[in-house]
């Protein structure tokens, strides 16, 4: 029984991925091939995460995030090869030889039967088996099959009773167990399913699976099939998107197992990050060279192509363009990667204004944001061109084009903790709208302003001092003004300056710098040991060290509430140029000495922002260039009796 389901003593994921009950130990259609098999020579030294993949006419271009920041052409293989995962080339194609909702029901058996995510060479040989007229209800028999040889794992034995069976499965599939375990008429009214003969123990699970689904908005079970659909969109990044495979059988196994435990019915963004690519753009499900007109070219080579000639908010309808590296706690601790259209004057109410299309673009993805305060906006993302993703945050509408796609089906949700305020995010992705330039796609802003971001692949990633620390997009930020054509940047520059359009931004570049980290200094972003930008949604315990987005010789602090003592917010002061009192960040230095900061300002920024103005002094130190600790004290000087840290510093590292 063990040889005819592939039960070889290495390879158990072989059963929960891709052999069939007609496999031998010669002959198993489907198995994980040895590393790079199918491509000699494609392969990469370091983690997934560190690339950077793009689909191109004939291929992929892989590139690496860190180091000379190398391309290497990809031609005519099936898989890449890298130190943590391998990556199925063909199965975005693979997919589309069946039906869509089969594809779905292949990732819903390995979440049902195993609680765990499918590897992409294993959804590749199911999704061969149905194609080959294999139904459905009998590949669920083969799970079930083999599910029981490792009931320690799945809790499914040959032995137990139909109504164990089913409990397992409320268990399992539903996450029904405990205070939410089901009634005993529910699990007779299954197990009797199974004792008539008119279900198997194996295609049950489809059957309940499809019955879960009914409860949609139910007020007591719709976190039944959110669970479900949650656990799917996480398979479906896993195997479908990225085409991912471990490179063990017990790494896939207890890795796999590992992530699906960590999704909830409102939140997967912990079993997104455990998955640790970051490449959120890369998809095998959708061709990735997207222009306007449908998936067609890549960007021009030469990156001082304008790409925009429209101004998305009329020159007149804005107070103020802001250039990047704005800070603002709770959310911005480090230098915002983004700019923004300031618009709405301090104590007045928001009067949204029509956003246009800065050039042809296609639509690519939305999303719906709603917050615990009761306020709602959308965002908006698209593309000019392959390589290159603008986005606009803080619409209040969205026009009736894009809403009607948007509604077209379910969207995605996920909900997760920012500072105080939960937010639940509901997203529609792969979309292929085409937006002329000028064309009204919504209005803004829902409060203050309208941000406006772009991101673009032909450059070489930002120098930040640990790249493992960012998700892969975070790198590739820009300033908007570098894609406009001459006339419409001179416009838009000309208003370049803080929230209020008073002071304008007179250093170089006029756009800004989000990407302020200074090797060896103190200045830079700075995180908590083992939480960072690529784990955490929480940005607020976090720390930066930088300067003004208006003013960059003013020095400027956001403190997260990590720090002991400290109001979380922006900080200032006059910086002296000796000594260990007020020196800039990128003069503090891991020299065995402690540094000190006083005499903090008040007001503003110089960019607008308020200030916190404690009677406190700040220390710093750092034990090396890798980390800095931190300490609030409430004494008025840095005097040298003064310059001691206590157990109540914080550690941050780079």
């Amino acid at each position: 029984m063990k040889r005819l389901l592939c039960v070889a003593p290495f390879a158990f994921v072989l059963i929960l991925s891709a052999c069939s009950p007609a496999s031998t130990e010669s002959n198993r259609p489907g198995l994980i091939p040895a590393p790079n098999a199918a491509a000699p020579g494609v392969q990469f030294a370091r983690k997934r995460g560190e690339y950077l993949m793009l689909q191109t006419a004939t291929g992929y271009i892989v590139k690496e995030l860190g180091g000379t920041g190398a391309e290497v052409a990809v031609n005519g293989a099936t898989s890449i090869t890298f130190s943590d995962y391998s990556v199925n080339l063909s199965v975005g194609t693979k997919a589309k030889t069946i039906a869509a909702t089969d594809v779905q029901s292949l990732i819903e058996l390995y979440i049902a039967f195993f609680n765990r995510l499918p590897d992409a060479d294993g959804l590749v040989y199911w999704i061969d088996q149905r194609k080959a007229g294999v139904s459905l209800d009998q590949i669920a028999d083969h799970f079930y099959n083999a599910a029981i040889l490792y009931s320690d794992l799945t809790g499914y034995s040959q032995s137990m009773s139909n109504a164990d069976f089913v409990r397992v499965i409320y268990k399992n599939v539903l996450g029904r167990f405990d205070a939410t375990a089901p009634p005993e008429a529910d699990v007779n009214y299954w197990s009797n399913s199974i004792s008539s003969g008119q279900s198997t123990r194996g295609n049950l699970v489809r059957t309940m699976l499809t019955s879960a689904r009914t409860f949609v908005d139910d007020a007591t079970w719709g976190w039944v099939p959110q669970l479900l659909d949650n656990k799917l969109a996480v398979g479906n990044y896993f195997a479908l998107q990225h085409g991912l495979n471990l490179k063990t059988p017990e790494e896939s196994i207890s890795k796999t197992m590992a992530i699906a435990l960590k999704v909830t019915s409102n939140n997967f963004t912990e079993a997104m990050n455990l998955i640790d690519v970051g490449d959120k753009i890369f998809n095998l499900s959708i061709a990735t060279t997207i222009a306007p007109g449908g998936f067609t070219s890549p960007c021009p080579a030469d990156i001082k192509t304008p790409l925009f000639d429209t101004s998305p908010i009329a020159i007149e309808d804005f107070i103020a363009f802001r250039p990047l590296g704005f800070m603002s706690a709770p959310i911005h601790m480090f230098p915002a990667k983004h700019s923004a259209f300031s618009m709405t004057p301090i104590g007045q109410t928001a009067v949204p204004k029509p956003v246009r299309s800065p050039g042809n673009v296609v639509v690519t993805e939305m999303y719906e944001a709603s917050f615990s305060t009761g306020a709602k906006n959308y965002q908006v993302f698209m593309r000019p061109c392959g390589e290159v993703r603008a986005y606009f945050g803080h619409l209040v509408t969205i026009s009736e084009k894009l809403l009607a796609e948007f509604n077209r089906e379910a969207p995605k949700c996920n909900s997760f903790y920012e500072g105080n305020v939960t937010m639940t995010t509901c997203r529609r992705e792969n979309l292929n709208i085409a937006l002329s330039s000028g064309e009204q796609f919504g209005t803004g802003p829902d409060t203050a302003g309208v941000d406006f971001g772009v991101l673009d692949f032909r450059r070489a990633p930002a120098r930040f001092i640990n790249l493992e620390h960012y998700d892969t997009y975070y790198p590739f930020y820009t300033s908007p003004l570098d894609y406009y054509s001459a006339d419409v940047r001179t416009a838009i520059e000309n208003k370049t300056g803080n929230v209020f359009g008073t002071k304008m931004r007179t250093a170089q570049p006029i756009g800004g710098s989000y990407m302020q980290d200074i090797a060896g200094t103190a200045q830079g972003n700075w995180f908590l040991p083992g939480k960072n930008h690529k784990n955490s949604t929480d940005m607020s315990i976090f720390v930066g060290l930088a300067h003004d987005y208006v003013n960059p010789e003013e020095p400027v602090m956001s403190l997260g509430s990590s720090v002991k003592g400290a109001k979380q917010g922006l900080y200032s002061y006059v910086p002296t140029a000796q000594g260990v009192v007020n020196r800039d960040f990128k003069e503090i230095q891991a020299d065995g000495r402690v540094y000190c900061i006083e005499n903090f300002k008040s007001g503003q920024t110089t960019g607008g922002l308020p200030l916190s103005n404690p009677a406190s002094i700040l220390l710093l130190w750092m034990p090396d260039y890798s980390s800095l600790k931190l300490e609030m004290v409430s004494v008025s000087s840095c005097s040298a009796s003064n310059l001691k840290l206590t157990s109540n510093a914080t550690l941050f590292v780079r």
